[in-house]
């Protein structure tokens, strides 16, 4: 008995250290997951569903219409023939007429009006898609812009505590003088106080990074701790300049939709032809001069043309040209700016190897500077707070490098996103 409890013992704790074990993240997994959860990338199927659905309406003016008719009347007079004929007498209509029939039409021209529409009803479609597609990029910047966050608060706290660390070691060995008097206490102070300098910092940014933290995994649906890693990959950046972004695609697709508005607006200036058949049951039938109860149908052939529109028609094709001009004028200065938005963050990438190259030279000789105030600080010829002073400067050294690694490697990613390589 006591065995099987503590092998349930084991296993849970072993399942619970296995439930708090940090987990490694990246950014293309974050991304992923965003985009299975974001809400408007679901309405996919939605839109899917409700463009099969348009398309079903759009064919079915093609098929047979039919309509049942029915009719009760009564008129004040009827047709009556009044010329006198010996030996015979024209039948009297009744003035209460029935009437029950079915009105039956086919189309079997119409111009085209059904493709153009089935057209028009697809840009409409794709336009839709577009913008999902374009949120979702937007989406992607954001996961972008809360993941490096995330890496340039946790670079700072990491700093922090090193600082901290060295702080609380010299504190040590400053007491230790200031017993002895080596050096005076003020020169302990402060040391201190650059000490609670250190972890003020610390918790401004280990709560600014768990804020950003919790966006992040909203945003995401993954839960993700303190305690997890985010791990850094910079992308290629030897690729030559490319333009696949979506609010790209819109431009094409709104002109993709005008076209098939303008095929529409032409379609309505052909002919439709059509057959028509009426089938029924009243008094009176088709033959007048029977008063009775009939059964009746015809059927026929249908040419309908609109001869004269008052210039409609042109001045539609004319406000669709006008508007695909506005698209063209749209596009090209989308183009225009994207373009030298890319230049500017190419340089902008370029930059920072340089910056890295600069950032280890400045922390050798910080290091140098502050090996020598820890020294002087010791022997009592410089006071505490210069040494802080200078042990600041190494840390903020410190950070700037691995925030310029951080920033090299987001400004790579921005590039991606920005030419629609992400």
């Amino acid at each position: 008995m006591m065995k099987t409890l503590m092998l349930t013992i084991f296993l849970v704790f072993s399942l619970a250290i296995q439930a708090q074990e940090p987990k490694i993240l990246t950014l293309n997994q974050l991304t992923d997951s965003a985009l299975a959860a974001f809400p408007p990338g679901r309405g996919r199927q939605i839109l899917e569903q409700s463009f099969e659905l348009k398309k079903n309406i759009v064919r079915a003016g093609l098929y047979p219409n039919a309509n049942l008719n029915a009719q009760l009347s009564y008129q004040s007079d009827v047709t009556k023939i009044e010329i006198p004929m010996p030996g015979f007498k024209a039948p009297e209509l009744a003035k209460d007429w029935y009437r029950v029939n079915i009105d039956l039409y086919q189309t079997m021209y119409d111009g085209g009006m059904t493709k153009a529409r089935l057209e028009t009803e697809n840009a409409e479609y794709q336009l839709q898609i577009n913008k999902i597609e374009q949120a979702e990029e937007q989406l992607k910047k954001k996961v972008n812009d809360l993941f490096y966050g995330v890496l340039m608060a946790n670079n700072r706290i990491r700093v922090l505590n090193f600082a901290i660390a060295t702080t609380q070691a010299m504190i040590s060995e400053t007491d230790t003088r200031a017993k002895k008097g080596m050096v005076l206490k003020s020169e302990l102070a402060a040391v201190e106080s650059g000490l609670l300098q250190y972890k003020q910092q610390l918790v401004e940014a280990s709560a600014a990074r768990n804020a950003s933290l919790e966006l992040l995994s909203s945003v995401c649906n993954v839960t993700i701790s303190a305690s997890d890693s985010l791990s850094v990959n910079t992308p290629e950046n030897n690729r030559p300049y490319t333009l696949n972004r979506k609010d790209a695609d819109e431009f094409g697709l709104l002109t993709g939709r005008a076209n098939s508005l303008m095929l529409m607006e032409k379609s309505k200036r052909r002919p439709a032809l059509g057959l028509f058949g009426q089938a029924g049951y009243g008094r009176p039938g088709y033959n007048m001069l029977d008063d009775s109860f009939d059964e009746y149908f015809l059927i026929g052939i249908r040419l309908n043309y609109n001869i004269w529109d008052w210039n409609t028609h042109k001045r539609n094709i004319q406000v669709i040209r006008l508007q695909q001009k506005q698209t063209e004028l749209a596009e090209e200065n989308f183009r225009m700016l994207h373009m030298g938005r890319w230049k500017a963050m190419i340089r902008e990438a370029e930059q920072f190897d340089s910056l890295l190259a600069l950032d280890d030279e400045i922390i050798r000789l910080q290091q140098t500077v502050v090996d020598a105030s820890r020294a002087q600080l010791n022997n009592g010829t410089i006071t505490g707070a210069a040494f802080v002073t200078e042990l600041n400067k190494l840390h903020q050294s410190i950070i700037m490098r691995e925030n310029h690694k951080i920033l090299r490697s987001k400004t790579y990613h921005e590039i991606n996103l920005l030419t629609g390589n992400q």
